[in-house]
């Protein structure tokens, strides 16, 4: 009786000592100049992730449970925007296999950091967990175990309210959860994790889990049970030695693993090898590393114990209550895109809210598929983000190029309403009416002092000449140093380029059927140019410098 007494309050003990916050500092500031640096260092048009605030970043300390409800510590980081005008969403990104104990989030020594510092520029408060065994946590890395990476995700953001509430910051109740790869098994993880156990401090809004192997005891599985090449072998190791230290499913290494590889391939998970160092020493068939009484029992015995293991971290078999979107790509040999189908299928035939996949590129391999995949990711959550004010427009042309009869009424979605409006010529309604040709400025704000500003362009009612805009050319698009207008016909011809704003940066004049469009020192972003010939009718077309 004292030996259940005892064991029930070290329950209660580690239960209470979990989710708590161990404590909290800043590392990093960064201005939206220095995020846009960074991301044109790395090859990325900061067009395509735009920032609008600084950034503070914070190391976080916390308290979780590993696999067997132990306390453990855990580490993360923790992305906050500065001087936000809205309530922020909290949004969660699950990053990719790491082997490297410091090359996690927490120390900023990561690529996918950049998600996390874009996500809370753009106004989200993000976290980014290092998952047990990482980061400050001590031991092997538990790779590909939904439950550690479920709870590190989850009991980071309950400490990320705590320190939001510390230092001020208003969040408005969404959370959004993304990953990619491993991260994509960890965001699945996570999500069904938030929505059944932690119903008092979240409820999910979306979550996008991208290129994820959610079906780790069948297609993941394949390399235990098929001699087939693989680009990562490391991969297998990995995850059996994880396995194996959360299980305890063998009484050592050389109970699966066959010489020399017992001895070889361990030190190398110490926390300090990059898993390149791991497939340097790999067959290119990761199966054979294998002692063959394993394999052989693998492949026979469908209650082989491995098996089992294997299919408590498959993590599509529930059902969703929020939606879920998964991005892959057909060319993927590190995680075949079949899993988005498996958990597609089984999630829906749950009864799932809302789920969708959508490839990012049927020619693109794992590492080609990241960025099209977080693109995607990105417009789906700001689909849903009511910090994102969205507009739609109806608009009237004027009947000439001269006359001041056009109008624009614009409406607001997304937010909290009532919203207050202001136009570029001081318009405070909803309606801008009897305008000219032009562009028009328009800042909504909603009840909470959350803005959104857009342009939009009043035009003229065209017949005719619809067919003549329709056959000018602007190649390429999107312009690096120069783009070519080619008109349908000679003649006498004007060009305006103006920004996204409406502001005029050039107007030439020329005679010809073609235009070089010379970039000079334009930024990178949406233009328009405005053309016209002799005294017909202007229409507009967008350009894009990268």
């Amino acid at each position: 009786m004292k030996k259940y007494l005892l064991l029930g309050l070290t329950f209660i003990s580690a239960m209470a000592s979990a989710q708590s916050l161990v404590s909290y500092n800043l590392i990093k500031t960064y201005s939206t100049g220095q995020i846009d640096s960074v991301l044109s260092a790395n090859g990325i048009p900061p067009l395509f992730l735009p920032t609008t605030y600084d950034i503070d970043i914070y190391k976080v300390v916390y308290n979780t449970l590993d696999a067997d409800s132990l306390p453990i510590i855990a580490s993360g980081a923790l992305f906050i925007p500065k001087n936000n005008q809205c309530k922020a969403p909290l949004m969660s990104y699950q990053h990719g296999t790491i082997s490297v104990k410091t090359a996690v989030p927490s120390t900023l020594n990561s690529l996918e950091v950049l998600i996390g510092e874009t996500s809370a520029s753009d106004g989200a408060v993000v976290t980014m967990p290092d998952y047990l065994g990482l980061g400050d946590s001590p031991g092997l890395h538990p790779y590909m175990n939904a439950e550690t990476e479920a709870r590190a995700t989850a009991d980071l953001l309950v400490v990320a309210k705590e320190i939001c509430s510390d230092l001020g910051v208003v969040l408005n109740d969404q959370l959004f959860l993304l990953g990619y790869s491993q991260g994509g098994h960890s965001t699945m993880a996570a999500h069904q994790m938030i929505q059944e156990s932690y119903g008092n401090y979240f409820k999910v809004t979306a979550s996008v889990p991208m290129s994820g192997p959610y079906d780790v005891s069948g297609l993941q599985a394949q390399t235990i049970s098929q001699n087939v090449e693989y680009p990562n072998p490391g991969y297998l190791p990995y995850f059996l030695l994880a396995y194996n230290s959360v299980y305890h499913i063998y009484a050592s290494n050389s109970d699966f693993l066959a010489s020399p590889y017992d001895v070889t391939i361990p030190p190398l998970f110490d926390g300090t090898h990059e898993l390149s160092e791991v497939n340097a020493i790999m067959p290119s068939i990761p199966n054979q590393i294998l002692v063959p009484a394993l394999l052989d029992s693998f492949n026979t015995y469908p209650d082989y114990r491995l098996y089992k293991y294997l299919k408590l971290n498959d993590t599509y078999n529930w059902k969703a209550d929020a939606p879920i979107r998964m991005f892959y790509c057909e060319a993927d040999m590190d995680v075949n895109y079949l899993n988005s189908f498996v958990a597609y299928d089984t999630l829906t035939a749950n009864g799932s809210v809302s789920v969708s996949k959508f490839s990012s590129g049927p020619l693109l391999d794992h590492s080609g598929c990241v960025f099209p995949s977080l693109l995607s990711a990105k417009a789906f959550i700001d689909s849903f983000r009511l910090d994102k004010l969205k507009f739609t427009f109806d608009i009237t042309n004027c009947s000439t190029p001269f006359a001041s009869d056009g109008s624009v009424t614009v409406h607001a979605s997304s937010g909290f309403a009532p919203y207050t409006y202001l136009w570029s010529n001081g318009t405070t309604d909803s309606t801008l009416s009897n305008v000219p040709l032009g562009f028009y400025t328009i800042t909504v704000t909603d009840a909470t002092g959350c803005p959104n500003t857009t342009s939009v362009f009043v035009s003229v009612q065209v017949g005719i000449e619809e067919v003549f805009a329709q056959q000018t050319s602007v190649t390429p698009n999107p312009m690096h140093n120069f783009s070519t207008i080619q008109f349908p016909e000679a003649g006498n011809y004007s060009v305006e380029l103006s920004d996204a704003t409406g502001r005029l940066i050039m107007n030439e004049n020329f005679y010809g059927d073609k235009y070089i469009l010379l970039r000079r020192n334009l930024s990178s972003g949406i233009y328009y140019l405005k053309m016209k010939q002799e005294e017909g009718v202007p229409f507009i077309k967008m350009i894009v410098a990268e």
